[in-house]
């Protein structure tokens, strides 16, 4: 009898285990599932948002270090080497690194030495070159690096700024295009406030809190720039970079946060022009509104400094590096490229 009950009560000990395993691999499945739909739901949502940006650009350069501390800013192209510079900052407070991305699809991590002889830990904001020189926003103004350094240097190098100019403020983007360096503030209303002076009141009564200065080259710096604006622009909210196209029109990539970006298209031809004190010096004013505004793009969330190769403008996004992660399920981990001509009319 003994060994009849225990013949009888086995399987039942045996069917007694099987239920949590099978309970495990329900719920298992159930998250899996669960997981894919918000996935599904969520790429919906952001193409929803953005459908004639999707249509528009093509993922052209995979931004590097996004499943490391990097958290990207801007990028630059460097014809002489065509190669991808790329800036930013470290999520946990060390050195700011450039990263290049040569023509062979290799990556060099490099470090900045300030011109007061300490690592860069600067938030990267701006990137942009003009002969010689690549310049890196820091502090009021930018520093200036010998360009053939930054292509030369080996991963893990360190570079070494020549020197720095002082633009009058923090510029939250850089970029050196047709023989103007333009750099400009960032405004959110929020935590990004800008100066009294700032605020203008625009042709069509809105209020822009936010400059953008010229830079004319000049040898008065030595490094390629003058330090006193040719002009001054009144320009958009939340602007994280700028371009030009082919048009004449300036470009800006706009965005905060989880809300969606936007690429604005401004003719300055269309702005009347006013003055604004800049460096102690009077200067033209141009004011962008709806006024001047001629085309607007839908973008997804976090877009930043933007630059126009070629007829194509590369937009990257922020949302993929690792402080942020969500824009690893929709592909923003890289930079995407579009017909600067290609995008919707007003």
């Amino acid at each position: 009898m003994p060994s009849d009950a225990t013949q009888i009560r086995a399987p039942q000990r045996q069917q007694e285990r099987s239920f949590p395993t099978r309970a495990l691999l329900s719920a298992l499945v159930g998250v899996i599932v669960a997981a894919a739909v918000v996935l599904v739901g969520f790429n919906a949502f952001i193409y929803q948002w953005s459908p004639s940006f999707f249509d528009q650009a093509e993922p052209a350069i995979e931004i590097p270090d996004t499943h490391g501390t990097f958290v990207p800013q801007d990028i630059d192209y460097l014809e002489s080497s065509s190669a991808w510079l790329f800036s930013g900052y470290d999520s946990t407070h060390n050195a700011s690194a450039l990263y290049r991305r040569n023509a062979d699809g290799t990556i060099a991590k490099l470090f900045v030495e300030t011109p007061a002889g300490t690592p860069y830990v600067g938030h990267g904001s701006g990137i942009t070159h003009s002969g010689e020189w690549v310049y890196l926003t820091y502090e009021t103004g930018y520093m200036a690096i010998r360009a053939h350094l930054v292509a030369d240097a080996a991963d893990g190098d360190t570079v070494f700024a020549s020197g720095s100019v002082d633009v009058g403020f923090e510029p939250a983007f850089l970029n050196a295009q047709d023989g103007m360096l333009y750099a400009g503030v960032f405004y959110n209303g929020d935590n990004y406030l800008t100066p009294p002076e700032m605020e203008i009141n625009t042709p069509d009564g809105t209020v822009n809190h936010a400059i953008m200065y010229a830079f004319a080259q000049s040898d008065a710096t030595g490094f390629g720039f003058s330090d006193v604006p040719e002009a001054a622009y009144s320009i958009p909210d939340k602007a994280q970079g700028v371009c030009l196209t082919s048009q004449g029109y300036f470009v800006f990539s706009t965005s905060y946060g989880f809300a969606p970006s936007r690429l604005l298209f401004h003719d300055a031809t269309l702005a009347s022009p006013g003055t604004y004190v800049a460096a102690g010096t009077s200067v033209p004013l141009f004011c962008f509104d709806s006024t001047t505004l001629r085309r607007e793009l839908t973008m997804p969330p976090m877009s930043e400094g933007i630059i126009n190769l070629n007829g194509k403008i590369y937009v990257p996004f922020e949302s993929a590096c690792n402080k942020y992660i969500f824009g690893k399920l929709y592909g923003a981990g890289q930079v995407y490229a579009l017909s600067a001509d290609a995008t919707s009319q007003l």
